[in-house]
């Protein structure tokens, strides 16, 4: 796997007074309705991860959930040197998936929510080029209105929630797609 380092990118705007190393900042934010079954995983990923992060005290990462993307993201991605989003997802995986996400060339939108493409555009047409944003797509199983998630998808997430912490714990740009 090739890895680029992101020191370049997290001191864009940041001046540094003798430091040799800088953390990029990364945030990770979980999308989902946790009352829709394995549509939750985001969110209970990001509340896992929110608990590990002030534990082991990763000031330069933040953690975040919602229901869906929105608008205001776009201002949000605009301030990171990282950024990953995890989704439940029903596409044909095995565990989980991992792509890097593009700017889309057509920003849709509107009041409900907005694609992750569609939020990598709006940040580069507001705020100039993006920071390298990621997708990772956890397969789900089941989708209906309870708060109970499958035992399959909790494994999912549990591989899911492994791979985030080496990865977070060496925040790099990593080569897509990554499918487990």
């Amino acid at each position: 796997m090739e890895t680029k380092s992101l020191q370049e990118s997290a001191s864009r705007d940041v001046e540094v007074a003798e430091c040799s190393e800088v953390m990029p900042r990364v945030f990770v934010y979980g999308i989902g309705n946790p009352g829709r079954q394995d549509d939750g995983l985001g969110p209970l990923l990001a509340e896992r991860l929110e608990g590990w992060v002030e534990s082991e005290g990763l000031s330069d990462i933040k953690v975040d959930a919602n229901y869906q993307l929105m608008a205001e993201d776009a201002h949000t991605v605009s301030e990171h040197d990282l950024v990953i989003f995890a989704d439940a997802s029903k596409e044909d995986i095995p565990s989980y998936a991992v792509s890097r996400v593009e700017a889309s060339s057509h920003i849709g939108f509107s009041t409900h929510s907005m694609t992750a493409e569609s939020v990598v555009g709006l940040t580069s047409e507001l705020y100039g080029t993006p920071p390298p944003v990621y997708m990772i797509h956890i397969k789900g199983y089941e989708w209906d209105y309870a708060a109970e998630m499958t035992e399959q998808a909790l494994e999912n997430l549990n591989q899911v929630e492994q791979f985030l912490r080496e990865w977070l714990k060496n925040p790099v740009e990593i080569q897509t797609p990554i499918t487990v």
